[in-house]
């Protein structure tokens, strides 16, 4: 005898929103909550396709302080962190250094890019 789930049985989670942060330009959107009474912060960000790294390390440095539980993060980095692997001609406009910096950043806080 084989089990077959039921299509519309409804799945009931415990949420409770136990804080926010938003950028007032609406690029980024922190919340930290809990489901099923564990702690997480899930996390929005969409990166301007200028200056990426220095407005990163702010909203990552803003980040940092919020953060609590397990860490869930959507993003738009508008930067190719592996211009040999993500770029048809293998470079990018944004100069190795900010790359270097952008990756500093993201291992600060145990991110990675996938």
């Amino acid at each position: 005898m084989a089990y077959v789930p039921d299509p519309y049985r409804v799945l009931t989670l415990n949420c409770r929103e136990l804080d926010r942060s938003t950028d007032p330009q609406g690029r980024y959107l922190f919340l930290k909550g809990e489901v099923q009474n564990r702690k997480y912060t899930f996390t929005t960000l969409y990166v301007p396709n200028q200056n990426q790294a220095q407005h990163i390390r702010r909203t990552l440095s803003n980040l940092s302080s919020f953060t609590e539980g397990t860490f869930i993060v959507g993003c738009d980095l508008n930067v190719l962190l592996h211009p040999l692997l993500d770029s048809s001609t293998g470079h990018s406009s944004v100069p190795q250094g900010a790359i270097r910096s952008i990756h500093s950043a993201l291992r600060g806080l145990r991110l990675v890019d996938c």
